[in-house]
């Protein structure tokens, strides 16, 4: 077959029109036959991929019942580059070859949220924001909204400009393919709240980058017809109570939050640490307005809220008064892969505590210099390293034996069990 894409697109246009009818076993074997040498060619011709994608969503839409002939030609197909050592190609050299994906995955449409892991090109000490935008990729409730949202502001504004790199970036990072994502159109449009702009070279913190996102996000979808996308997914409240004990007056306020940082420095685990964060303090020389005089109080805070995705930052970058220099804490600190957070709540009536682990963010350096690294947790159980342009399935147990030693940015979502 000379032009495989070619002939791929003509059968896409034949299927448009008419539904294929099994009217005969022979049909059958034919059919499967024409399949397997199509997708067969497309493996050693990269550009014919996209039509062999189209090909295959379009025959299933048109003809549900063929669903068995197709798994049985891919079964076919799976064991000839078995044979030929195919067989440990990488998704990102063979994406919807890969035997570990599901068939569900491979033709469903929205399936390239779900399973597309693209990598991102380094254009010099960017991977702190390589790494945090493939985690808000692959939440897939949030950048499947942004990518459907629709722009109703004003056009040729920065903010306008803001929004249509972002889904454009989404949208790229969602193909399936080997080639790297250049991420500059968004970089030149990303601005930090002083309306400086992020300047290649330089590395940037990973836990500032996300909040600035965030917040932009939050400011931007305004003009959207998804308005509070980013309140609904990722805002978090804490409760936070001041009692003086002279005086008997607390003061309450709420606190709104979308990654919150726990402490590692003295603690061994996350959850250890977030029941100490939940807990009672005393604080000295604090201003009562009642009895006018500075008191020791007691400061309590406890969440009053979580949202479907937590942020946590694990504060492995401390101080030395002494010295005057910052140092990296690099002791061991575990987090589980579910985590109870009911004993961190006020009241947890009506309340979801559990959370799964569904992504990493990995660094690796000083306090000076360093590297950013991301990992992602597929609907099969498998973990992805996303590093920079390096994409690649790695070992479960070994990651997170690492990454309890070495700092982390957490995600979690809550567990709907």
């Amino acid at each position: 077959m000379s032009d495989p894409a070619a002939f791929l697109a003509f059968c896409v246009r034949l299927l448009q029109h008419q539904a294929l009818a099994l009217a005969s076993p022979d049909l059958c074997r034919f059919l499967q036959s024409l399949l397997r040498s199509a997708l067969s060619t497309c493996l050693r011709q990269p550009d014919a991929k996209p039509a062999a994608f189209l090909f295959l969503s379009t025959w299933l839409q048109k003809n549900p019942d063929l669903v068995p002939l197709l798994t049985d030609a891919l079964r076919d197909l799976q064991r000839q580059m078995a044979a030929v050592g195919l067989a440990e190609a990488t998704h990102a050299q063979v994406p919807f070859f890969d035997s570990q994906i599901s068939l569900f995955s491979l033709l469903h449409p929205n399936s390239l949220v779900s399973f597309g892991y693209r990598g991102i090109q380094n254009l010099g000490a960017t991977c702190y924001l390589n790494a945090v935008m493939q985690q808000f990729f692959h939440i897939a409730s949030f950048s499947s909204a942004v990518m459907d949202a629709v722009w109703r502001g004003p056009a040729n504004t920065p903010d306008a400009q803001f929004f249509f790199s972002l889904q454009a970036f989404f949208r790229e990072i969602g193909k399936h393919t080997a080639a790297p994502f250049d991420p500059l159109d968004w970089i030149r449009h990303f601005t930090k709240p002083d309306c400086e702009p992020l300047r290649l070279g330089r590395q940037e913190d990973a836990h500032e980058y996300l909040n600035m996102f965030l917040d932009k996000c939050e400011t931007v979808l305004q003009n959207t017809d998804r308005p509070t996308l980013v309140q609904s997914e990722f805002l978090s409240k804490l409760d936070v109570s001041v009692m003086c004990p002279h005086c008997g007056i607390v003061s309450r306020r709420e606190e709104e939050y979308t990654c919150l940082s726990v402490d590692v420095k003295g603690f061994t685990s996350l959850p250890e640490s977030l029941n100490a964060l939940c807990s009672a303090e005393t604080i000295d020389d604090y201003f009562c307005d009642r009895c006018n005089a500075s008191v020791s109080v007691e400061k309590a805070q406890v969440l009053a809220s979580t949202a479907p995705f937590l942020f946590f930052q694990l504060k492995r970058f401390a101080f030395d008064s002494l010295t005057c220099e910052r140092y990296k804490i690099n002791d061991f600190f575990s987090f589980p892969l579910e985590l109870d957070l009911s004993t961190c709540f006020g009241d947890i009536r009506g309340k979801e505590t559990r959370y799964d682990l569904k992504g990493l963010i990995t660094h690796s350096g000083n306090t000076e210099s360093g590297h950013y690294v991301s990992y992602v947790l597929s609907s099969k159980e498998e973990w992805w390293e996303l590093n920079d342009s390096v994409v690649r399935r790695v070992d479960g147990r070994e990651l997170l034996t690492r990454a309890r030693g070495s700092g982390s940015v957490g995600g979690e979502e809550k567990n709907e069990e």
